[in-house]
């Protein structure tokens, strides 16, 4: 048993929907958060840059005695290579083998769409990962700059004109490649799930990567018996930039107003 908490790094506030979703299946984890709010959105930037970033945030939080560095950032997940990963002094869980898996063992003609930020996509790096599972897949991915400011601007609605219209746009050449599963590759976009399924006519398989990277998470746990026999400590929030709205867009993405001090740090 291990009562060391998870650290949870995320670009900014997207993050918030995988935390959600790690209590709701390990209410006795302790949580310590890091979103770096005063560099997002990292889709937009050079792998370089990302890489840079990321490292400095993981290794920020993994100075804190966590027992478990989770990046929950679908950008960070992609971009960020095994080379500079394995330099963590504690074990390191992203999003995109829990999304590769899912997918895989959910497609039934393996067409599987992937749609993230432009970084993300343009790495292939979902991709890759996926046929290394299983090599008979095809795999459409799909830049959606749009998604991401949508929903934090609380436009997240399914009957929403504007966003119906964004994500028809986006999704229209997947659905021409006659994809049945798709990858939702960040974390804001399991507020549009919904949105999502409806515009599909839920004729599509999504997989939600807040929601898959928990289940993983949680398996790791209980596989390596690292999970927290006592109760959880209050979660510690922490941001970069502007931890106010951060806190004011909390409830969007993490179903309620964080009521615990969101800490300001520099990496």
């Amino acid at each position: 048993m291990n009562s060391k908490p998870i650290g949870v790094f995320d670009s900014g506030v997207g993050g918030l929907a995988t935390v959600r979703e790690l209590q709701r299946l390990m209410p006795d984890e302790t949580i310590v958060y890091l979103g770096d709010t005063a560099r997002s959105p990292y889709g937009r930037h050079s792998k370089e840059l990302i890489c840079t970033n990321a490292m400095q945030g993981l290794d920020f939080l993994q100075k804190q005695e966590v027992k478990l560095l989770v990046a929950v950032c679908g950008t960070v997940s992609a971009v960020l290579p095994d080379s500079m990963t394995k330099k963590l002094s504690v074990p390191y869980i992203n999003c995109l083998l829990p999304c590769a898996q899912e997918a895989c063992a959910t497609s039934v003609h393996g067409v599987i769409g992937v749609i993230g930020t432009t970084a993300t996509v343009r790495s292939s790096a979902f991709g890759k990962a996926i046929r290394n599972i299983r090599t008979d897949a095809r795999v459409i991915g799909k830049a959606c700059p749009l998604l991401t400011p949508l929903a934090e601007s609380g436009i997240v609605q399914p009957d929403n004109h504007l966003l119906r219209l964004a994500i028809r746009q986006y999704l229209e050449s997947l659905l021409r490649e006659g994809i049945d599963t798709l990858i939702l590759g960040s974390a804001h976009y399991s507020l549009l799930f919904g949105a999502i399924s409806e515009v599909l006519d839920y004729g599509i398989t999504l997989i939600d990567s807040a929601r898959v990277t928990a289940r993983y998470v949680q398996s790791y746990l209980l596989q390596n018996n690292e999970q927290n026999e006592g109760k959880a400590k209050p979660t510690v929030w922490q941001v970069t930039d502007a931890p106010q709205d951060f806190k004011d867009i909390s409830k969007l993405y993490y179903g309620e107003e964080i009521q615990q001090n969101v800490i300001q740090v520099k990496l």
